[in-house]
């Protein structure tokens, strides 16, 4: 599960953890993103890890044999993990969440926040979130980061224009190809209250991982120990009109990455969606609009 940040990763990771067929590491792990650390080190210490949870596992699970896997929400801003992991496993498999851009930044921004409290990190000074815009960021809060075409171009799962090229080194980034397949949803797609829908949805993942078992609706209540339900003064309600500005300009990104994930991304045999047809656009399709109008 390599992302994005704040699109139901959580439900996920609870979800295959309580799966017979799969053996999740039962917290975040993102080791496999250490630049400074060798790639065999890295992968012999994630190959450790997930043959120790498979053992444990397995026994409890009729020593049935289970589909390994971790979750890593930043995974798909540094491809350096998703690149060790194509390398040692060429049949891995991505699941990637995302949700309307507006939204994306305001719970990212504001997970930061309790994340900061949590930690009780000393002398931290939060920004005012109208100045994270382009590459301007807040541990990885920016509007940059809610442009998803730029981080799953790097998959390589479609042509790229010479200008895409340029704007991803520009972005420090990079095209990694590999054989890897990619399951794409939307956070309302993990929310879903339709049960037919829901169960579509459902099936459809389950097929992908190659799974037998069902997989049960997903939990959600997210009890990150880094998400807490107190509004701190930092918090943000990106619906106030002091934010109209930030809104504005992620719906106008909104718009162009929801028109490149519909005329680019899906059209890869490599990429996945699941629900009833055409719902998955259908929820894309709403990010050229203010999701605060809704409300």
């Amino acid at each position: 599960v390599a992302g994005f940040p704040k699109c139901g990763t959580t439900s996920l990771l609870y979800a295959f953890d309580a799966h017979n067929e799969t053996a999740f590491a039962p917290r975040e792990y993102c080791e496999i993103n250490a630049g400074a650390t060798k790639d065999h080190e890295v992968m012999d210490k994630l190959s450790k890890t997930l043959s120790q949870l498979h053992e444990s596992k397995k026994s409890n699970r009729g020593n049935a044999t289970l589909k390994t896997g971790i979750k890593c929400p930043t995974g798909i801003r540094s491809t350096v993990g998703i690149s060790r992991i194509s390398k040692a496993h060429p049949d891995a498999k991505l699941i990637i969440g995302v949700r309307h851009p507006v939204l994306f930044f305001q719970s990212f921004f504001n997970y930061r926040v309790t994340e900061m409290h949590d930690k009780k990190e000393k002398g931290a000074v939060v920004p005012s979130a109208e100045t994270l815009v382009g590459s301007n960021d807040w541990k990885a809060v920016s509007t940059n980061f809610a442009q998803y075409e730029y981080y799953l171009m790097q998959l390589g799962k479609t042509s790229l224009s010479s200008k895409q090229v340029k704007e991803l080194g520009n972005r420090g980034r990079q095209v990694v190809p590999s054989n890897m397949k990619v399951f794409l949803y939307t956070i309302e797609q993990l929310e879903d209250a339709n049960e037919i829908s829901s169960m579509k949805f459902r099936n459809d993942m389950k097929s992908f991982l190659g799974l037998e078992q069902e997989i049960k609706p997903f939990p959600h209540d997210n009890v990150n120990h880094f998400v807490g339900k107190q509004k701190y003064p930092e918090s943000i309600d990106i619906c106030a009109t002091k934010y109209s500005k930030l809104r504005k300009l992620l719906i106008e990104q909104g718009k162009k990455t929801q028109e490149w994930i519909r005329n680019e991304f899906l059209r890869s045999d490599d990429v996945s969606i699941g629900g009833p047809n055409g719902h998955f656009v259908s929820l894309i399709e709403s990010w050229g609009s203010d999701p605060c109008h809704k409300k």
